[in-house]
């Protein structure tokens, strides 16, 4: 046997070799998107039971809908790991690149060869059963053969867009947040050095011997409460009424009798 009818032979055992391997990921595929729905209806009954549970029994049933979850994921990774073993080995038979779009488009070309290729087999029936010569027998087979190429072709192209591996979204990176500006904490009236003290009208800690600073320790030794906003100083009455007199210290009408009245008239 020459070299090249060797590595026909070679080729042709990898090939079937192949289509065994195929067939065997497509079955066990098949197998477990079939255990992916059993699960999926599992959650869907789980998810009604729960509606009415109570107590326990609904923490129970939390507890399977998400095991049951966790298995169809895991089953996920198995189909997708399937998936891309057979788009390698079909592709590898093949060599065929190309980007999804490009798959579609030579898929659509491959079925236009299957059609023509079964149009090329019905002419050549057709002669063959007017005139069974040899010429016409080999071009009946050689018909078949290119049909046989086409529709091989054309599955595998099929193949290739079903099973390309699918393009996983990366997780998008959470934009750094601005930090926001820091309000001025009020300053308190206690924070300044020793021997001032704050004046509340400027915000500014003042000498507590200052003519401010003096002021400001009388009028809180006076009061422990803080001192209220100054609010503007209302008019004196010009008039008291009968039996009243003014007190220009307060602003206010004093009875005359009173202890305060009798030192005024």
């Amino acid at each position: 046997m020459s070299g090249k009818g060797r590595n026909q032979t070679a080729e042709e055992r990898r090939k079937a070799g192949l289509e065994v391997e195929l067939g065997n990921l497509k079955q066990e595929l098949a197998e477990i998107k079939s255990n992916q729905t059993d699960l999926k209806r599992t959650v869907k009954t789980l998810t009604k039971a729960m509606e009415t549970a109570t107590g326990n029994r609904k923490e129970l049933l939390k507890k399977e809908i998400e095991d049951t979850k966790k298995d169809i994921k895991n089953w996920q990774e198995e189909v997708d790991e399937i998936e891309e073993k057979i788009y390698k080995i079909v592709n590898g038979k093949k060599n065929i690149g190309g980007s999804q779009a490009d798959l579609k488009k030579q898929v659509e070309e491959a079925k236009r060869d299957v059609e023509d290729a079964k149009a090329d087999l019905a002419k050549y029936k057709a002669a063959y059963a007017k005139n069974k010569s040899d010429t016409n027998q080999d071009h009946l087979t050689d018909a078949r053969e290119s049909l046989r190429d086409a529709q091989d072709a054309l599955e595998q192209l099929k193949d290739l867009v079903k099973y390309a591996p699918k393009k996983k979204a990366s997780p998008k990176k959470p934009s750094p947040k601005k930090p926001s500006p820091k309000k001025p904490s009020p300053k308190k009236a206690d924070d300044c050095p020793p021997g001032k003290i704050r004046n509340p009208e400027s915000g500014r800690c003042v000498d507590k011997k200052g003519k401010i600073g003096a002021a400001l320790v009388g009028a809180a030794a006076s009061s422990p409460r803080r001192s209220s906003p100054k609010k503007s100083p209302k008019k004196s009455p010009t008039k008291c009424p009968a039996g009243k007199i003014l007190n220009p210290a307060s602003g206010r009408c004093v009875d005359r009798n009173g202890k305060i009245g009798k030192t005024l008239v």
